[in-house]
């Protein structure tokens, strides 16, 4: 051996596991889905700083390289790989990532949400800002639960300089209830004609059966339709287009298009006018409440759920805290249960 050569000690995979977590600044018992998603935040913060974007397949290359020494090279590469796809997915659901056009994500300065006003409710810390790079009383005041990382000393992270914002704020919850605001989209003026090309459908809830599902609540236009109503068509490059659209005799005359994240509370609202009310399988069991919604929820309700649960098993959300926000998404949605 060279006098004063480094010695190079290849590590067992539990050793790298308990190192991996000493450098992301963990504790050493944090189970591995954890471990999983601060290590996304640890590599996305060192590739883009929260500034200089980086591309799906670069990103996932620089994790793939950590994760690989993390299980001793004995897992299957291309499920990993796309398993920790599905984590960026699930970081940017969570607020921590941004995915741009192009393939491109950058992290998150991110803010602190608070769930509701009361002091006894733990803050959440949103943010693509990795553990290891906060003061220590700020890594010793956060508790990793899945994707989310709850703050329960909410002082010692004041040093983050990050606004507080509430839950329904940060998730962009429309401020006026579920009828005022689809009374709104359907009587907003309409600013263009009518010129899809492709037969369109119109969300007719009236129509359907009762407790058919949203995706089953879509007809088509016949003469009998006369009105404003939520449409979709295909458009040239294979993707739906969402509009308003006014019907006579069911002749499409003027149209506004609809921004895609506000279709599903659009057909929310539309159920409840129509009376024919969807309906979520709720169960309590112990302390765990859990509950199957059946369609897709608006993009809002659909982060909060994620916040509270992580992603759902099945279909199923497992709500093991403050249950009383997960129902106020149900009856903010005329959601029946």
């Amino acid at each position: 051996m060279i006098p004063g050569a480094p010695i190079i000690e290849q590590l067992t995979s539990s050793t790298y596991s308990s190192h991996i977590s000493t450098v992301l600044r963990i504790p050493p018992n944090t189970p591995q889905t954890e471990i999983s998603y601060e290590l996304v935040r640890a590599i996305a913060w060192a590739s883009t700083s929260g500034r200089t974007p980086i591309s799906t397949r670069s990103l996932l290359d620089r994790i793939m390289d950590a994760d690989a020494a993390l299980n001793d090279n004995s897992v299957d590469e291309q499920a990993r790989r796309q398993l920790y796809r599905l984590r960026l997915d699930e970081l940017a659901l969570a607020g921590d990532l941004a995915v741009l056009g192009r393939g491109q994500w950058v992290s998150s300065i991110g803010s602190i949400v608070h769930q509701d006003d009361s002091a006894m409710q733990s803050p959440i810390l949103v943010s693509g800002i990795p553990i290891r790079v906060m003061p220590t009383s700020t890594q010793r005041s956060l508790t990793l639960h899945g994707p989310t990382r709850m703050i329960d000393h909410v002082e010692n992270v004041q040093g983050l300089g990050l606004r507080h914002i509430n839950l329904d704020e940060w998730a962009r919850v429309p401020d006026s209830p579920l009828d005022a605001w689809t009374a709104n989209m359907l009587e907003s003026p309409l600013y263009r004609p009518h010129e899809a090309s492709a037969p369109i459908r119109v969300y007719l809830p009236e129509s359907a059966t009762s407790g058919a599902l949203q995706k089953n609540r879509w007809f088509p236009v016949h003469k009998g339709l006369t009105g404003r109503y939520l449409s979709r068509h295909k458009v040239p490059g294979g993707w739906t287009e969402f509009t308003v659209v006014e019907l006579d005799s069911g002749v499409a005359k003027e149209a506004r298009e609809v921004d895609p994240l506000d279709v599903r509370r659009l057909m929310y609202g539309l159920d409840h006018r129509s009376g024919k009310h969807t309906v979520a399988d709720v169960r309590t069991d112990g302390n765990v409440v859990r509950i199957r919604f059946g369609n897709p929820l608006p993009h809002p309700e659909a982060r909060i759920m994620y916040t509270l649960c992580g992603l759902p098993t099945q279909d199923m959300w497992s709500v093991r805290r403050d249950p009383q926000i997960a129902r106020k998404c149900l009856s903010e949605l005329m959601i029946a249960y």
